[in-house]
């Protein structure tokens, strides 16, 4: 589905997400239609025993029983299976981002839906946080904030919830807010502490530390932590990507070369719209320069 989006403009994302959302919903609608006429269908077939003995009458109420429970399962399965497609839209919508690392492309197909205001999108937490991970990408701070600001929590010490946590601890160390990026990672320190099991808290306190390690020169350090994540399949395309400037910023500051031109080409095999993507073309092609390559 991703590869669907990767050659439409951002207009045309927006109008495939909206024309298979809709559809879902129509067929979703109908499904439940055809429930409701089935389970009435055998309630009136069934109802001539109310007026018979005592004896059909009990007979009656089990099928009565049978049938209502038969027509709710057929409804909760009919509402979990449009929970997990529903779901599943979203995620392929938000690969343009993560999967295709195209933040442009996304944060415009994104606004077109919040601009028509789509089966309530513009209020949606899930747009709100994937919008701000958009702009920050793309070190648009000031963008950023406008999203990130609507899901600021009242205390910060006492919000579980990783997924606003790790957004806004990665916004404000990204953008140089010390203070509050210090203010999350300690509260995003304190609940690893307590043993929580999540990939995205891991992998946001091991990205400060791949990042402090790159400034201080601490090549080892940072090949290790990412080594841990780099084959990942639970990690995104975007941060492999990522990873792999990292690495072959790592490469060039050793001096190895070789590696450095081929996890920079890695790189901007699918990162040529990431910022990035300027410093690693300057550093292959002065490397291309220095040694004919």
């Amino acid at each position: 589905m991703q590869e669907k989006y990767r050659n439409m403009a951002p207009e045309e994302c927006a109008a495939r997400f909206k024309r298979n959302r809709i559809l879902s919903f129509i067929i979703y609608i109908l499904v439940l239609i055809t429930i409701g006429a089935f389970f009435l269908k055998r309630a009136f077939y069934i109802f001539p025993l109310m007026n018979c003995d005592l004896e059909i009458v009990e007979i009656y109420h089990g099928l009565d029983k049978a049938n209502f429970s038969l027509f709710l399962i057929r409804v909760v399965v009919c509402f979990l299976v449009m929970a997990i497609v529903l779901s599943m839209q979203e995620l392929f919508f938000f690969g343009i981002f993560i999967t295709l690392c195209e933040p442009d492309k996304y944060i415009n197909a994104e606004q077109i839906l919040s601009r028509h205001n789509f089966f309530f999108r513009r209020y949606y937490k899930f747009a709100i946080i994937n919008l701000g991970l958009a702009y920050s990408s793309i070190e648009d701070y000031e963008n950023a904030w406008n999203y990130y600001k609507k899901i600021i929590p009242a205390s910060p010490e006492r919000c579980s919830n990783i997924r606003i946590l790790t957004a806004l601890a990665s916004y404000f160390y990204d953008s140089g807010d010390k203070e509050n990026a210090t203010l999350y990672r300690a509260r995003l320190d304190n609940i690893k502490a307590s043993n929580k099991k999540s990939l995205q808290l891991d992998l946001t306190l091991d990205n400060f530390i791949i990042r402090e390690a790159l400034d201080n020169k601490q090549f080892d350090e940072a090949k290790e932590l990412i080594n841990k994540y780099i084959n990942n399949h639970r990690v995104s395309q975007l941060t492999k990507i990522h990873y792999q400037y990292y690495l072959g910023l790592i490469a060039y500051e050793t001096k190895d070369y070789p590696e450095a031109i081929y996890r920079f080409r890695t790189a901007l095999e699918n990162g040529s719209k990431l910022p990035f993507a300027g410093d690693a073309n300057a550093k292959l092609e002065e490397i291309c320069k220095s040694y004919h390559v």
